[in-house]
């Protein structure tokens, strides 16, 4: 990042809308914008006035202008929030980086806002959280880290690590005031500190869930009408529909929310072990390895059928999961008999009858996925981890205090306990930010958005 240069970006969405929003930030900002723009320019107030391109008039648009250090990035910043016409936007981006800003890299805006001060890491994170959750629930999680929640938890455990490295370096340093360091205080800390810790990490399950949601196997033999009800699901022609068995080859994987649930429906390959062809073949494989890796399974079968040996071998591979019995095609004769149900796939606790074809019974389905698969996690947590990164890093703090406790109690030298200690400080400075590892960084911003 070349922090001394102006960035640009379009930070709403590509394509046609009502309103599309362009970014600008770095000291030259306010000078690019008024070679193009006639109008008021009031610092953190609503301005009105027109764009210009060539002497001539494009677009009027409302302007927002916040100058350093009152800005998201810490720096001079104006938006443009102009007619959602990408014609006018790629002409106003292409005028911007001919007249001394550049195109902003993945995340630039933000990783500025880190590098000036005006929020952490853990911050940072939480914004992107805000915007890849799909549930609200991840939603308010990420905005209360956003806020400080996360941040002040590990400044208070930061804390607590430099009292005991000050008690533990006295002694060292003072060694003629015979400074005891009171061990049981300072396990006391560790202990707390170590439960906090377990506690976030296992909450790290859960944020992934309300982050990303709950993926939910969709499987079947083929043309049993798995493609048909993931279209029911979303409302919207995804799959291919075809009376010819064996359309979807590899698998589709689409994002739903229903009553504020997040679930990934992951349509796979139909299952069935005679087929010949490389590619049916090669999707049957693909179908049984995306089957082992996950544990909620939409199982369906036709209705209007016997059900068969391929029925039972799809079975064989999920019994031991959690099973919700999809039976389809109630909109023909039925053939499928309850007691035939029970005989056949035993450990089935649910089973729902649908139409794929004309939509019938879907919410229904949906309720009981929510009952079925969600579990309903019993946290009052305010603090739940929503970032792999946070994690690993947590969790290697809690590796070195059940490292630390027992040297501790066993009178292990002041010097070797304060270098412990401080790799702790370390990494709790590694989560917040206190880091000067360009690398680090490059690597927590790539996967934001352009224009953020």
């Amino acid at each position: 990042m070349r922090d001394e240069d102006t960035i640009a970006a379009l930070s709403t969405p590509v394509g046609k809308g009502g309103i599309s929003i362009i970014r600008v930030s770095g000291s030259k900002s306010k000078n690019i914008i008024k070679k193009i723009y006639r109008g008021s320019f009031i610092e953190k107030k609503v301005n009105y006035g027109t764009l210009y391109l060539e002497k001539k008039p494009i677009d009027n648009i409302v302007l927002l202008y916040f100058k350093k250090p009152e800005s998201y990035t810490g720096e001079d910043v104006v938006e443009i929030h102009l007619h959602g016409s990408m014609v006018i936007v790629e002409e106003i981006l292409n005028f911007l980086y001919k007249n001394g800003a550049r195109v902003a890299e993945s995340g630039e805006f933000t990783k500025r806002a880190y590098m000036n001060g005006k929020i952490d890491l853990l911050q940072a994170e939480a914004i992107k959280n805000i915007i890849d959750s799909i549930t609200v629930k991840g939603v308010e999680i990420a905005f209360s880290n956003l806020k400080g929640s996360l941040t002040r938890k590990v400044k208070k455990m930061r804390r607590d690590i430099i009292e005991i490295i000050s008690f533990i370096e006295a002694s060292i340093d003072f060694p003629d005031y015979e400074i005891e360091i009171d061990k049981k205080k300072v396990i006391n800390i560790l202990k707390e500190m170590k439960d906090n810790i377990s506690g976030l990490v296992k909450s790290y399950h859960y944020g992934k869930i309300l982050k990303e949601g709950y993926d939910i196997i969709l499987t079947g033999k083929p043309n049993v009408g798995k493609s048909s009800l993931l279209n029911a699901i979303l409302q919207e022609k995804r799959a291919i529909v075809s009376e010819t068995p064996g359309t979807t080859r590899d698998f589709i994987k689409e994002k739903i929310t229903f009553k504020g649930i997040g679930f990934n429906i992951i349509d796979i390959a139909g299952i069935d072990e005679n087929e010949s062809g490389r590619i049916e073949k090669e999707g049957v494989i693909i179908a049984k390895e995306i089957i082992k890796k996950n544990e909620n399974i939409l199982f369906m079968i036709d209705g209007s059928e016997n059900i068969d040996n391929r029925d039972k071998k799809i079975y064989e591979l999920i019994k031991q999961k959690k099973v919700i019995l999809v039976i389809n095609k109630t909109d023909k004769k039925n053939k499928v008999i309850k007691k035939e149900i029970k005989k056949v796939f035993p450990e089935v606790k649910e089973t729902v009858e649908i139409s794929a074809k004309y939509e019938k019974n879907i919410e229904n389905l949906l309720n009981k996925m929510i009952r079925f698969f969600v579990k309903q996690e019993k946290t009052e947590r305010k603090e739940v981890l929503l970032s792999l990164r946070q994690k690993q890093l947590f969790e290697k703090i809690k590796e070195k205090i059940e490292e630390i406790i027992p040297m501790i109690e066993k009178g292990t030298g002041e010097e070797i306990l304060a270098e412990k200690i401080r790799e702790i400080r370390f990494f709790m400075e590694e989560l917040t930010g206190k880091i000067s590892n360009e690398i680090i960084l490059d690597e927590i911003f790539k996967d934001f958005c352009i224009g953020k």
